[in-house]
């Protein structure tokens, strides 16, 4: 018995649309791993090392972005050789087309991918409060620790308003 030249195209599609997957999976761990030593690095106030891992993270997101790339064309591929399909069509609908149950390689990559990019978003999020936090903090104590009040000492030409308001930082005992 013959295979078809489209069963054979369409393994080798799959198998393609699979390795792209499991790079991207490998790459948003990556990722997760630089986020949650991102998160060490704000809670412990390691100033020193928080441009070197958002550097890192940038470099991790550039790389995504290419696999992002790699993964729509082997999506796109996929589509073509099913024919009929839309290029935007889900990973959910492509196993559903192609007849694979929910334990195969790529519905299991499939489930792994989103549970990992939940992860990744609540991650993004945690260490945006944090960051968020640390900022407010900072601005308290820069508050406190020069009296500043929420009102300005300048008016518009830049002068100052009230000579007794008149601060310097260098000036205060603490």
């Amino acid at each position: 018995m013959a295979i078809s030249t489209t069963y054979l195209e369409t393994r080798e599609d799959v198998a393609r649309l699979e390795e792209v997957l499991e790079d991207e999976l490998a790459l948003t761990n990556r990722l997760l791993d630089s986020m949650r030593e991102k998160q060490l690095v704000l809670t412990t106030w390691r100033m020193d090392d928080l441009a070197a891992t958002v550097g890192r993270e940038e470099d991790l997101f550039s790389e995504f972005a290419e696999l992002e790339e790699g993964r729509r064309h082997a999506i796109d591929e996929l589509s073509q050789t099913l024919g009929g399909i839309d290029g935007d069509v889900t990973l959910a609908e492509l196993i559903e087309r192609l007849g694979l149950r929910p334990e195969s390689r790529l519905a299991r990559l499939g489930t792994l991918l989103t549970e990992a990019s939940k992860e990744l978003s609540e991650m993004n999020m945690s260490n945006a409060l944090l960051a968020r936090n640390m900022i407010e903090y900072i601005s308290l104590v820069l508050r406190l620790f020069t009296h500043e009040s929420d009102r300005t000492n300048y008016n518009a030409s830049g002068a100052v308003k009230n000579e007794g308001l008149r601060r310097n930082i260098l000036n205060r005992k603490v």
